[in-house]
């Protein structure tokens, strides 16, 4: 019985293991889509790691531009990862433990009609508006980013500005609640 049972929690985790990636890539892509309005696309690996602080990380992960913007992408990272804090799914504020991103491109650029590719095509809530609250929706307790290039165009007529990162990492100190970078 023992042997059957293990055998069964193994063919279990493998499924899982096989089947939730998969459809949590597709889920995530079409959310964040929906949330602001433009395509999301995870073309690289997908991975998820699950214990009581899921990490899903992704690799070649792009959002695209506005349908104007002088290329067709707006945001390119090597790779994301996020580490949530699977308790406060049910608790709120989502806590968010760890963001990573890696080799990331990010272009911000005005329109001719002086509107920024940074204002996303939100689709409007349905039902009644939610009351304002004090307490944010989530949290991030830790952040980084490796390999920062932002280029802004602040017309289209103008030349790029262009600034990079190198290492950027910053986080909240739980004794203080102080911000350390």
């Amino acid at each position: 019985i023992l042997i059957v049972l293990t055998a069964g929690v193994i063919a279990l985790t493998a499924t899982a293991r096989a089947i939730v990636p998969g459809w949590l890539r597709g889920t995530i892509e079409r959310v964040a889509g929906e949330a602001i309005g433009r395509e999301v696309k995870i073309a690289g690996a997908f991975d998820l790691s699950i214990s009581l602080t899921p990490t899903v990380a992704g690799s070649d992960v792009t959002l695209a531009n506005a349908p104007w913007g002088s290329e067709p992408l707006m945001v390119r990272a090597g790779r994301v990862e996020i580490s949530i804090d699977l308790v406060s799914l049910w608790s709120r504020p989502l806590r968010i433990r760890d963001v990573v991103i890696d080799d990331v491109h990010v272009l911000l650029e005005t329109s001719s009609q002086g509107r920024g590719n940074w204002a996303f095509e939100t689709k409007p809530g349905t039902g009644r508006p939610a009351e304002p609250s004090t307490r944010p929706s989530f949290s991030i307790e830790r952040a980084a980013v490796r390999g920062l290039e932002l280029v802004v165009r602040a017309r289209p007529d103008a030349l790029p500005f262009r600034a990079g990162i190198a290492a950027l990492d910053g986080g909240v100190d739980s004794a203080t609640q102080m911000i350390e970078v």
